[in-house]
């Protein structure tokens, strides 16, 4: 068995990036999920189920420089300055934010239709719904795809993978469906996931 994709995205909501490395920290994915989208009136980060158009958007960060770039080739680019420490509602819990200044609030304001803020996340975590890292395997695509009745070769399972938003696929070869469920430790590097089940 072996990695045969990463993914993160910077910006919650966002399409997902494939790197071909990434730093896992004991919180997940270095910069996984670092900025957000808030409704500021409401208090409330945007969840991606209720504004899935942002998964057509694309988001990099380098460590200094946030850029994002609607579908339509519309991007803005720069350097997030913090301006206001807020808590939003996200899922039923707080999460504890920055806002930051730049050009991404009315770019991504325009596209989705009402008025948001950019915030950065203050810590791992923040706006991660569930485990920090998510793991499929291209056994369980592929039984996926028979009960469907897709016929799908490695390329595609990759591809339409892309639906899952997993940090890590797979590449399982002819292990059963869904030995993921079996695993309770997953070495990837140098450093040992825990596997805490569906």
């Amino acid at each position: 068995m072996h990695l045969a994709r990463l993914s993160l995205t910077v910006l919650k909501g966002a399409g997902h990036q494939q790197p071909t490395s990434l730093a896992l920290d004991v919180d997940g994915p270095r910069d996984d999920r670092r900025f957000c989208c808030v409704d500021l009136a409401a208090g409330r980060v945007l969840r991606t189920i209720e504004n899935n158009s942002l998964l057509a958007c694309r988001a990099a960060y380098d460590g200094t420089r946030l850029g994002v770039r609607l579908p339509d080739g519309a991007e803005a680019s720069g350097t997030p300055r913090g301006s206001a420490a807020i808590v939003a509602e996200y899922w039923g819990r707080e999460a504890h934010l920055t806002v930051v200044e730049g050009p991404w609030a009315a770019l991504l304001s325009g596209y989705l239709q009402r008025d948001v803020a950019v915030a950065e996340a203050q810590g791992a975590g923040q706006v991660v719904f569930g485990g920090p890292v998510t793991v499929l395997t291209t056994s369980s695509l592929r039984e996926l795809a028979r009960r469907l009745g897709r016929d799908l070769d490695n390329s595609a399972l990759l591809l339409d993978s892309e639906r899952f938003r997993s940090t890590l696929v797979v590449d399982s070869g002819d292990a059963p469906p869904f030995v993921e469920d079996t695993w309770r430790r997953l070495v990837v590097g140098d450093t040992v996931l825990r596997v805490r089940g569906a």
